[in-house]
């Protein structure tokens, strides 16, 4: 039954008849009762008759209900009093909320420490294509002026391409890979090697600076 029909039937022992239903209230039909669900559900006409054609309907209905009504109860109707009773069942109710907070703490501690064991090998990844980078740029500073912190592995590639087009064709292929490396899917550990051994090979040619001649 539903919360808004629950008050409109009831039952009652009589002599020779039995448990008979009746409306109390005199408002709603006592037949409403087996006939309220059958009108709720689509397709199916506003007798109980027709449901016992098709019985999986009610069954589902009933599941669903159930579904429903464990829901309201168990978790929304979740109140403080049941949060003490379900303390007190797990041996927990005689602490006192500052052990309640230590043990909280501690709880978040460990779930910290594991999730940085956990994350430990993606850093050493991230770490070892970082400093390939920073090889690469270490190459060209006394070429080109440095990477401005704004600007993107790409977008220093091409800065670099237009004051020494001799550097761009391999500038601009080590700042792609870079930057799928950096960005794209986790990277494997040989597509890392591959890069770093490319970033070793590269030799830029850089520019010597001119000197006076004595006249």
């Amino acid at each position: 039954m539903r919360q808004s029909a629950a008050h409109a039937w009831d039952e009652v022992w009589l002599e020779g008849r039995g448990w008979v239903r009746v409306d109390p209230t005199a408002v709603v039909s006592p037949t409403s009762l087996s006939e309220q669900l059958a009108g709720d559900l689509p397709g199916v006409g506003g007798s109980a008759a027709h449901l016992a054609s098709a019985s999986w309907l009610l069954i589902s209905a009933q599941a669903w209900q159930a579904a429903n009504a464990w829901w309201q109860d168990r978790v929304v109707g979740f109140n403080f009093d049941r949060q003490l009773n379900l303390l007190d069942h797990l041996g927990l109710g005689s602490l006192q909320w500052r052990a309640l907070a230590w043990l909280l703490g501690a709880g978040c501690i460990v779930w910290l420490a594991w999730m940085a064991v956990a994350q430990r090998p993606r850093a050493g990844r991230a770490d070892a294509l970082g400093r390939a980078w920073r090889t690469l740029e270490h190459k060209l500073e006394l070429s080109v002026a440095a990477r401005a912190p704004h600007e993107g592995p790409v977008a220093f590639a091409e800065r670099v391409a237009r004051l020494r087009p001799e550097l761009g064709p391999g500038l601009r292929s080590l700042a792609r890979r870079y930057a799928r490396l950096r960005y794209g899917p986790p990277a494997s550990s040989v597509e890392l090697a591959q890069f770093r051994h490319a970033v070793q090979v590269w030799r830029p040619r850089l520019r010597r600076p001119r000197t006076m001649r004595r006249r």
